[in-house]
């Protein structure tokens, strides 16, 4: 399942061809049966012999246990292949005018370091960050090249040497080794597991496995209905939910939805967060009378000197049940109960300049966007154009459903469980 890639000239081709069709792709990859059910993939889970153009990162993890992540990993696939067909070998394949040589001769003049990647010597792994830079393992090395300014990096990364193959997910990176995999920084190469973690209790579903009994599965579940402690979306559209100790993205739809445990992207947290909200490229959270503030860079990071009293920052004490702010408003909105303080971000000292009374005795959540301000209570949310129709509104609110209407759930059969 998870194999190496190969650096040789042709090599984009061979992935073009591969990729054409993800039929083609899982019937070259696949092993027999391997689609249905659980399969073989639980106990079995590398094809004996692969074919030779199925060697490639692309597939880290294999979709062939499950049709629904082959349709949803094909956005994913389409966009590896691309990159890997265009810059595997760091050159221009493409006319038949520069020749292998030439081309291979220049490359080495301004990339010494590097080793020879187009006379058939093989990388252990590939990948790419979303700032376009590719990731070449080789035993312990790592190889960052920059498809934008050609530039090549040398790492030594002992943490996730010996990688088979590499992937990043919901801007999560991982190494994989066989049927065991770590994930680490993009930046420092450090792992954040002191042991390997094995796929088949994380990646898929195998009878008797798995990392989570039935209530953590629960929590982890976006069509669960238990109800969420928190929404809030930062400066580039990504909008999170917090529940107890998870979190999980949900504007990722298209990559499978996934919860993780909120000390994945936000280390120093501890429990669940009583109010979220996002400004200025930080995401700040509210835990009692403390608050923390993370820079929103491509991994989050705890601002120096916090966490801090929330009265020192905000001006007011906690604890709060929900915070927002709407898009180039600098101001908060902080709620206690069913009271509404506005603190103007852009003053010093931070003051609140209006109270609202509000037309519901408590809210477990709000978010504001584009398209208005949603109020969550419970397993329902209502929606408002403004923060003074929020607050003045006396017209019962329509309830809209957080699980079928933003986690895309299927609605509930109020007719199951229940027999003659």
């Amino acid at each position: 399942m998870i194999n190496k890639v190969l650096a040789p000239s042709h090599t984009g081709v061979c992935i073009s061809k591969c990729c054409s069709s993800l039929t083609e792709f899982h019937n070259q990859f696949c092993m027999p049966g391997m689609f249905s059910h659980h399969s073989h993939i639980c106990s079995n889970p590398r094809p004996p012999t692969p074919p030779p153009c199925i060697k490639g990162s692309i597939t880290a993890l294999s979709p062939c246990h499950s049709p629904a992540l082959l349709t949803s990993m094909g956005a994913l696939l389409w966009t590896l292949c691309l990159c890997l067909t265009l810059s595997l070998c760091f050159g221009d394949h493409s006319h038949p005018d520069v020749t292998h040589e030439s081309s291979h001769e220049k490359d080495h003049k301004g990339h010494p370091e590097v080793p020879d990647r187009c006379t058939g010597v093989e990388f252990d792994a590939i990948t790419l960050d979303n700032k376009g830079t590719m990731f070449f393992f080789k035993d312990s090395d790592v190889y960052h090249y920059d498809l934008l300014t050609k530039a090549v990096k040398k790492r030594d990364w002992p943490d996730v040497g010996n990688c088979t193959s590499a992937l990043r997910w919901l801007e999560r990176y991982y190494c994989f080794h066989g049927v065991n995999f770590y994930r680490f920084h993009p930046v420092t190469g450090q792992s954040n597991f002191s042991e390997p973690l094995d796929i088949r209790d994380y990646f898929m579903k195998c009878p008797g496995r798995g990392h989570g009994n039935h209530s953590r599965k629960a929590l982890m579940d976006p069509c669960s209905n238990f109800p969420f402690d928190e929404f809030t979306s930062d400066d580039d559209g990504k909008i999170y939910a917090f529940r107890q100790n998870f979190f999980l993205r949900v504007d990722s739809k298209r990559d499978g939805w996934h919860a993780w445990p909120i000390t994945h992207n936000w280390k120093e947290l501890k429990g669940t967060p009583d109010a979220v909200f996002s400004w200025d490229h930080k995401m700040y959270f509210i835990q009692g009378d403390q608050i923390y503030i993370y820079k929103s860079e491509q991994h989050y990071s705890l601002v120096e000197g916090y966490p801090k009293s929330l009265e020192s920052e905000l001006g007011i004490k906690g604890p709060v049940d929900a915070a927002f702010n709407c898009p180039n408003a600098g101001v908060v909105h902080l709620i206690k109960g069913n009271t509404m303080l506005d603190v103007a971000l852009l003053q010093t000292p931070r003051i609140v300049v209006k109270t609202w009374h509000l037309p519901f005795p408590h809210v477990d959540g709000a978010m504001c966007g584009p398209d208005g301000i949603k109020v969550f209570i419970g397993t329902k949310y209502h929606k408002y154009e403004s923060v003074m129709l929020m607050a003045m509104s006396r017209i019962q609110p329509i309830d809209h459903n957080i699980a079928t209407e933003l986690m895309g759930c299927p609605p509930k059969d109020p007719h199951k469980g229940h027999h003659a």
